[in-house]
């Protein structure tokens, strides 16, 4: 149970930091845009473009950049190498650029006012973002607190009545429910996520 919880523990701290990682280079991507978009305006190439704007951009930007520029070095399509770097990391702003890179590169046009449109798109996206968080913050505040009682409760009950929760440890029947008892915290809390997470 111990292993269990301390592999939990490491799991969720992973999946924390990640998400943080992920919400951080979402926040600088329309940063990163508009100097895509100033680099193409004064005579770059998309790749040049690309590559002078991770450099000048956030470190974070710069280190999820750094594989694409690597792979259109070695000879790799824009595009392609857009597009793997947006499966990668699954964020809708790359996955745009990758696209409009593709429909340029095919089509042709105005690659300088394709990015202002989405740089426009994507800080609208954002400020409705911001205010879905600001309107959930009271579902997952109560997620947090319903989650977190339960383990509250039996501490509490394991501090002030010491043979009562001896009996977990000692009888097979408590054993059990101690089991079901983690067993049900987890896939409530599992549920809850499910239920308080707002996907942008």
């Amino acid at each position: 149970m111990a292993a269990l919880a301390l592999l939990g523990l490491s799991a969720g701290t992973l999946q924390i930091c990640a998400r943080r990682r992920m919400r951080a280079l979402s926040e600088a991507m329309p940063g990163f845009l508009e100097k895509v978009r100033q680099a193409i305006a004064v005579g770059n190439s998309l790749p040049g473009a690309l590559e002078r704007a991770a450099t000048n951009s956030s470190p974070v930007v710069a280190a999820a950049m750094a594989a694409t520029i690597r792979r259109m070095h070695n000879g790799s399509g824009v595009a392609e190498s857009l597009e793997r770097c947006a499966g990668e990391f699954d964020i809708y702003d790359l996955r745009l650029l990758a696209t409009a890179a593709r429909t340029n590169l095919r089509f042709g046009g105005s690659m300088t006012q394709i990015l202002r449109n989405m740089i426009e798109n994507v800080r609208r996206r954002t400020a409705i973002e911001r205010e879905l968080r600001a309107s959930t913050t009271q579902i997952r505040a109560s997620a947090w607190v319903l989650g977190m009682l339960p383990a509250l409760v039996a501490a509490m009950v394991m501090l002030s009545n010491r043979s009562y929760a001896r009996w977990f440890w000692e009888k097979e029947a408590g054993h059990k429910m101690l089991v079901y008892a983690l067993v049900s915290q987890f896939i409530g809390v599992w549920l809850m996520r499910i239920i308080a997470r707002t996907r942008y």
